[in-house]
Order: structure tokens, then sequence, then C-alpha cells
């Protein structure tokens, strides 16, 4: 008797053992699945993330396109000894302030300093448009006319200053190219022209 009960007594052992064994591996198998669920539901929150700011920076893009699309930014330059940009519909376009600072300074031969507007976007985060103009040849640059032209570059970006400060940094630049015209003592300004959105 004493012999089997050594025997069961071993056996018991082995059945424990075993099954511990089995549980630790259950356990295992358990903690990796539960890894990988949560590093694809962080990997899904940040690609969520990063399309909202794409997102938002593309709307920003198009909403500026639009407005000089839309005949907003459109105009006479009146040359002279101090040149002024008229806009053909009264004053309510929301760029007009860089484009009445713009069209003179390039007209007389200057260089245009570059202005940033903070666009708020209604559902988006904000971003930041910095504006510059330069005159020059349409050709070979994608307007829809030869000659001179007026050249404007929007940058657009979810950051004001430093990429490294958000999570997301989206940046695209929007080129539109004016088409020319003579008028009597000055010159017709109309942004219908090529605009590339990259």
């Amino acid at each position: 008797m004493g012999a089997a009960r050594q025997k069961l007594h071993e056996q018991r052992g082995a059945s424990m053992l075993m099954a511990l064994l089995l549980l630790l591996v259950a356990l295992t198998v358990s903690a990796v699945v539960i890894a990988a669920a949560s590093s694809a539901a962080a990997t899904l929150r940040s690609d969520k993330a990063r399309e909202q700011s794409s997102l938002a920076v593309s709307s920003a893009a198009e909403y500026v396109r639009d407005a000089f699309l839309n005949e907003e930014m459109d105009g006479t330059v009146e040359t002279g000894e101090n040149p002024t940009y008229t806009p053909n519909r009264g004053s309510d376009g929301a760029f007009l302030g860089f484009m009445e600072y713009a069209v003179p300074v390039l007209k007389s031969g200057n260089s245009v300093i570059p202005w940033t507007y903070k666009l708020s976007l209604e559902g988006m985060e904000d971003v930041w448009a910095v504006f510059s103009m330069r005159y020059g040849k349409s050709k070979g640059e994608g307007a829809s006319n030869e000659g001179d032209t007026y050249i404007l570059e929007v940058t657009l970006q979810n950051y004001e200053k430093d990429a490294a400060l958000v999570e997301h940094p989206c940046s695209m630049t929007l080129t539109l190219y004016s088409n020319l015209g003579s008028q009597s003592g000055g010159q017709t300004v109309s942004w219908n022209g090529h605009n590339v959105i990259e």
C-alpha cells in the first residue's frame, strides 16, 4: 500500500507541474495578444491624428485658393511714382491686406516681406499660412499665359514656427500665377490662372 501511495503522489506532482506549465503558456499568449491589440489601437489613433492634420492643412489650402479663384483678390495696379493696388470687389477679401501691400512693392521693383495669417477653420486645428510673392516670367513655370506675372506662394502648415512642437507636422505649398492685362494708366491683375497645391 505504501508503494501505491508513493506512486500516486508522484503522479499528482507531475500533473500539477504540467498544469502550471500550461497555465504559464496561456498567460504568455494572452499577454502577447493584449500587447498587440494595444499597439494596434495606438497606431490607429496616431494615423487618425495625422490624417486630421493633413485634412486641416489641405482644407486651408483650398480656402486660400478659392479666395483667389473667386475673384476676391482681383484688382488694378495704378502705375506711377507710388503704385497702388485697388481691388475690383471692394475691401472684403480675406487676404486683401497682403495684396494691397505686395503688388505695389513688386511693381516698384522691391522685394516682398512674407506675411503670416492664422487660419481657424471651424472644426479643424489652426493652420498658419505664410504668403510671399514675386514678379517673374510665367513661361516655363506652368502659368496659363506667357510673359510677366505675379507669382504667389503660400506655405500652409499646422505649426507656427517649430515643427518639432507638434505631434504630426504637416505642410503644403500653394502656388498661384496671375493673369495680367493692361488698362489706361494701370495693369489689371486676375488670379484665375494656373494654380498648384503640393
